[in-house]
């Protein structure tokens, strides 16, 4: 007998955060993907079954990279290059198709897609990296303010001070993170 281990909800997760991003997101590509799915799995608790790492530009997935190929392959998502640089991300043609498949797991799940979007869903990249980046590092031990600015930066040297120490105040008074 033949078995499909096919992980649907994972395929229908990226199309329909595609879908919800549409109206808000000011660019929505990989990284950005990379970003919001860390973040809906970290701070949503949402078993998106992906595990992150520290990377380049902050929270990383091999598998969800992968299943974004996949997802495009299938005509879920639309993958683009974007008009500046990097990849544009939108629903593709048998996106209903593929949200069909994970419905149950979208729907159980859509009130956190919900709050992700409207919490996270406005940022750039960028923001995204800094942000998700000092959530990852106060999962792995209690840090300081002034600790977690000096690992921040000495991770990535091209955020200022400032931006670090706004984007620290920003996720504690919204409670994402508590140092």
């Amino acid at each position: 007998m033949f078995s499909s281990d096919i992980p649907w909800e994972k395929y229908g997760l990226i199309v329909e955060i595609a879908r919800r991003i549409q109206e808000v997101s000011p660019q929505f590509g990989k990284t950005v993907l990379q970003k919001l799915v860390y973040l809906l799995t970290t701070i949503y608790v949402v078993p998106t079954g992906y595990e992150h790492t520290l990377y380049t530009y902050g929270p990383f997935s091999a598998e969800l990279a992968s299943d974004v190929e996949t997802v495009s392959a299938m005509e879920g998502v639309h993958i683009t290059h974007g008009a500046k640089s990097g990849y544009e991300i939108n629903p593709g043609n048998n996106a209903d198709w593929v949200c069909s498949k994970s419905k149950e797991f979208i729907n159980v799940n859509s009130d956190k897609i919900d709050c992700l979007i409207r919490d996270f869903g406005f940022f750039s990249a960028k923001e995204l990296e800094l942000r998700s980046t000092l959530i990852f590092l106060t999962k792995s031990e209690k840090l300081s303010r002034e600790k977690l600015k000096h690992q921040l930066i000495d991770l990535k040297p091209y955020f200022t001070e400032e931006e670090v120490y706004s984007a620290i105040d920003e996720l504690i008074g919204n409670e994402f993170i508590k140092l």
